[in-house]
């Protein structure tokens, strides 16, 4: 089955649909990556700080090998974590090597902050110029195809852009109807950067242990659109993120789970039920923007 594409904006082209592998571990990890791959997935979605590289590069050598899809076929995305800032090559080589590939296809700066070294302690000395600047070069050596950012608010877009030579091709954060991300949509839009969405089934999920959960009930709102479509609502969320625009990344380690994700390609919303999702208010999960507290308290439940 094919699947839409998103035309980046330097001509580059990255599927719309990709798999999440965060908290994905070792053996699991590589057959999910197998496996996805095997359904039809061709985006993949990894960071250093999720420890699991090495893992996913074996998924994709297997994959490989067995003769389910060509390197130039995946679209591979890693990160650089916040305490590399200062050393972006060097950390862009490690992932590589643990990756086992030649070239990842996007690189992004996981959080606009850098810490120091094996530390969580912001460290003042590396500006977020400074790290992009770093990030350029890794294009410029063709050891990467894209680059772009993750968790950047309006202001830090707005920012990047009077100092970035190479622009950002997308903006990973979190995007779902209960947090719709729309004004942020609209800010990186005018620049040509995509938002590629993370936690886009946050409102169905009980995994995340810093959270209390006072309700986990399913809104009616996403019951009767799936309903209407005969699908489950996990798959309106997801199709929801697909059908305003984003790119959006979902993660299983089932394969049938895998298998219904992807199955969202088989329908569409229409307007009256975006409207109707886009209406719905909710709670938003993270707090990606005060570093000084604990990394417990980025996750929380905004009443």
């Amino acid at each position: 089955m094919s699947q839409p594409v998103l035309k980046l904006n330097n001509g580059a082209e990255m599927m719309q649909i990709g798999l999440g592998t965060w908290k994905g571990s070792e053996k699991e990890c590589e057959e999910m990556v197998y496996n996805a791959i095997k359904v039809g997935y061709r985006h993949i979605d990894t960071a250093s700080i999720y420890g699991n590289e090495t893992e996913v590069g074996i998924g994709i050598k297997h994959a490989i090998e067995d003769g389910l899809v060509t390197r130039e076929e995946l679209f591979v995305v890693t990160k650089l974590w916040n305490d590399r800032h200062g050393d972006v090559a060097v950390a862009f080589d490690e992932s590589l090597q643990r990756l086992g590939l030649d070239y990842v296809d996007l690189y992004l700066v996981h959080w606009p902050v850098a810490w120091e070294k094996g530390t969580n302690l912001v460290d003042e000395s590396i500006s977020l110029e400074e790290t992009w600047s770093e990030m350029e070069k890794l294009v410029e050596q063709k050891l990467v195809r894209s680059i772009g950012v993750s968790n950047y608010n309006d202001a830090e877009i707005e920012d990047m852009i009077n100092y970035a030579k190479i622009k950002p091709v997308v903006n990973q954060v979190e995007v779902h109807p209960y947090f719709n991300n729309f004004k942020l949509q609209k800010t990186c839009q005018k620049y040509g950067i995509f938002l590629v969405a993370y936690s886009a089934l946050m409102p169905l999920s009980t995994s995340y242990k810093f959270i209390e959960w006072k309700d986990i009930t399913i809104d009616p709102v996403v019951v009767e659109v799936a309903q209407k479509h005969k699908v489950s609502p996990q798959q309106v969320l997801l199709r929801w993120n697909c059908d305003v625009g984003n790119g959006v990344i979902t993660k299983s380690s089932k394969i049938e789970r895998l298998q219904q994700n992807f199955d969202i390609l088989k329908f569409s919303l229409d307007n009256d039920d975006i409207e109707k999702l886009n209406q719905l208010s909710g709670k938003r999960y993270r707090n990606p923007h005060d570093f000084k507290l604990p990394v417990e308290q980025w996750f929380f439940n905004d009443e």
